[in-house]
């Protein structure tokens, strides 16, 4: 092995056995609306504590003073918790959590289920099993965990606005569909009734979905880190402001994704074919169902109003075209090459020049 790669892989270990490798225990929790359920187990997977409390911030900072008084362990920070990915309902767990000094990680249900079941899902299933098991894939699949950060308050805000936005949008088209459909196929009274009274509901929305993006706005302009973010995102052919702000919302302010990242980041999109071959037998690369569907399709409407510009990919989809290549291939490609360049410009923290000749001819 080079030299180089030796002192990349060394670093990396100590990296990792820093962060994930010394905690003493895993607690996993099993997060609902109403409680959450605790097991920890040691790292020879002997169980210690099977605990049910409620999913409020006393009852949680409770447990964490009986845990640590309990002289099972010295300090919180032996304890590495683990939990799923639940949206709201583990905000007070974390922050209560973090606010104590401990550290988390945050793992998706179907890879527990995955690392311990394989694709065959558990034929008994409780809240306090699925909190054992969760403890048991952390303490079987420690070299698959990240530690959780904290987003900005800003960005939190921004990603919460971020979701109202989409709801109030998911709503005018529930209204707004129906009515125009109504007018091609019923009477035109019953059209121009049904459109007067849903003209009032559907103009309030508007105005709301107006006032939620000037909010958004307004924090990202005093934010001057995420104000030069938007700036140089933006300044991508084809990427706008929606789709620049949710780069920023799922890298959690390129931070979870690094800019050096981007292919990880790609594969997270399912925009990346992925290759399946077994001896003889290969399969052509095919994209993953799983992925940030959200994401993946802001990038195809980012995608599609490329096509018929002058701009390079707008010339590169054509010529793809031409050579053969079917609309969706080049489309997914497009997909990939504007994630590519949105990280681009982060890492260099420069705008996206557009044409650019370089020449590769030396003085």
């Amino acid at each position: 092995m080079p030299e180089d790669s030796q002192s990349v892989l060394h670093n990396f270990i100590i990296t990792f056995n820093n962060k994930i490798m010394h905690f003493k225990f895993k607690l996993g929790t099993d997060i609902s609306k109403g409680w959450l359920d605790f097991c920890m187990l040691n790292n020879k997977l002997d169980q210690l504590i099977q605990q049910r409390i409620d999913n409020d911030c006393d009852s949680i900072q409770k447990f964490i003073d009986e845990l640590i008084e309990s002289n099972q362990i010295d300090s919180i920070d032996e304890i590495l918790l683990v939990a799923e990915h639940t949206g709201i309902y583990s905000n007070h767990l974390i922050r209560t959590w973090i606010a104590n000094g401990g550290q988390l990680c945050l793992v998706p249900a179907d890879k527990i289920s995955e690392g311990l079941n394989g694709t065959s899902s558990f034929e008994e299933k409780t809240d306090p099993m699925d909190a054992h098991r969760i403890a048991e894939y952390a303490c079987r699949f420690s070299d698959k965990l990240k530690l959780h950060s904290l987003c900005t308050f800003n960005l939190d805000s921004i990603k919460l606005l971020r979701s109202q936005r989409s709801r109030i949008v998911k709503v005018i088209n529930i209204l707004e569909v129906p009515v125009n459909e109504i007018k091609s196929f019923e009477l035109k009274e019953h059209s121009d009734l049904v459109e007067k009274l849903q003209e009032v509901p559907i103009e309030a929305l508007k105005t709301s979905l107006k006032n939620v993006e000037k909010e958004i706005k307004q924090i990202i302009n005093q934010d001057s880190g995420l104000k030069e973010l938007m700036r140089i995102l933006c300044s991508v052919a084809g990427i706008g402001k929606v789709t620049a702000c949710e780069l920023i919302i799922t890298t959690n302010g390129f931070t979870d994704f690094a800019p050096n990242q981007a292919k990880s980041y790609a594969r997270n999109c399912a925009v990346v074919p992925l290759p399946k071959s077994s001896g003889k037998y290969k399969r052509k690369g095919r994209i993953s169902k799983k992925g940030n569907s959200k994401m993946k399709s802001l990038l195809t409407v980012c995608a599609l109003s490329l096509i018929n510009t002058n701009t390079d990919l707008g010339r590169y989809y054509k010529r793809k075209r031409e050579s053969g290549k079917k609309h969706m291939s080049v489309l997914n490609a497009m997909r990939n090459k504007l994630i590519l360049r949105a990280f681009a410009v982060v890492r260099n923290n420069s705008m996206y020049k557009r044409n650019m000749n370089v020449s590769l001819v030396l003085p």
